[in-house]
């Protein structure tokens, strides 16, 4: 008789959390991430490394998708004597979950925006630097736990330096980024 007693509750016990509205999906979220780049080709000629924090918002406007918007300094570990490169990063785009109105989950990036790049270098006590905003692409793909989220992406901007040294480069690098949210309503 036990046994039916136990087995009656938690099935009703099951129905009962079966029947609970699933919570529902923050609208917004405000979080922070680390950002590691791997530079390529023309960008891996003048830096080794680039590492960043972006402050990140991320608005719900349907079951699957978020605007976004990022922003932050990126700071590079040179890989030639006397040279600096920064960058300052701004976008803007949309995060697309493959799971709808869940919490975790994988999800694809893209963003587009601006990229200001300061470049300088110096030698034999002589400085010069160069300064120049840029358009720059990020598209990537995640997976986020609670509020953790990790992400790949390929880093793009075309053309720096056209108009310093006459000579343009494409920035192309790899990026990984963690990231935190801090609020989520």
């Amino acid at each position: 008789m036990r046994a039916w007693i136990v087995a009656v509750a938690l099935c009703l016990a099951g129905q009962a959390s079966a029947d609970a509205p699933a919570k529902e999906l923050p609208k917004d979220r405000l979080g922070i991430d680390a950002l590691y780049v791997l530079p390529t080709d023309d960008y891996g000629d003048e830096a080794d490394a680039g590492l960043g924090v972006l402050v990140r918002y991320e608005r719900r406007v349907g079951s699957k998708l978020y605007l976004a918007a990022r922003g932050g300094p990126l700071f590079h570990v040179p890989n030639i004597d006397g040279h600096s490169l920064t960058m300052l990063l701004a976008f803007a785009g949309m995060r697309y979950n493959l799971d709808p109105d869940v919490a975790s989950g994988t999800f694809f990036t893209m963003a587009i925006g601006f990229n200001y790049v300061r470049s300088g270098a110096s030698a034999g006590g002589v400085e010069v630097s160069d300064s120049e905003p840029e358009i720059a692409l990020d598209l990537g793909v995640g997976f986020q736990v609670k509020t953790v989220q990790v992400r790949g992406s390929l880093f793009y901007t075309p053309h720096v330096g056209a108009s310093f040294s006459g000579n343009e480069a494409s920035y192309l690098g790899l990026a990984l980024t963690l990231g935190y949210d801090f609020v989520v309503r």
